[in-house]
């Protein structure tokens, strides 16, 4: 493939697979590092794409690269919700405590996808109840629940550990 027809296609592209992983991460900056390695996959083996709608082939390495590193983030995840709760809960605080790492990344692992999803967007990115409904379009009652149960839920998976 010639420079010049990778830049065209960059020009085309790189905004489209850049927001794709920004929605996932939520974070600007790793979304161009994302960005960066998905078009440098196709650069290093352009043979990859076999034809089709370029875009969506695209876009569909960038989400799934953005995911893989929503993985490699997930201990870390997992550690900042139960540092931020503990902060801002006293009842959790007293709980969480003291606790071992181990037992408190096994009881987020535990929680539903719903809750999990919820205390990562609050504790995780920062965002405000409000914040989180507007992005995820639930109400703020809903979203508020959310974390509040699954604030209630680490503790009694903790507590049993």
């Amino acid at each position: 493939m010639s420079e010049s027809s990778f830049s065209a296609i960059y020009a085309l592209h790189s905004r489209t697979v850049e927001e794709t992983a920004a929605r996932i991460l939520g974070n600007r900056a790793q979304a161009a590092d994302v960005a960066q390695t998905v078009f440098l996959k196709f650069w290093q083996r352009p043979q990859m794409f076999r034809g089709g709608n370029l875009e969506g082939w695209l876009v569909r390495i960038a989400r799934n690269c953005a995911i893989d590193e929503l993985r490699k983030r997930r201990e870390t995840i997992s550690s900042e919700i139960v540092e931020t709760a503990a902060a801002e809960e006293a009842v959790e605080s007293r709980v969480l405590r003291g606790l071992q790492r181990r037992a408190v990344l096994a009881a987020v692992e535990r929680l539903p996808r719903q809750q999990r999803d919820a205390l990562t967007l609050a504790f995780l990115h920062g965002l405000t109840n409000s914040d989180i409904a507007k992005r995820t379009a639930l109400p703020l009652g809903t979203v508020k629940t959310r974390i509040r149960t699954a604030l209630r839920a680490l503790r009694k998976h903790v507590e049993a550990a």
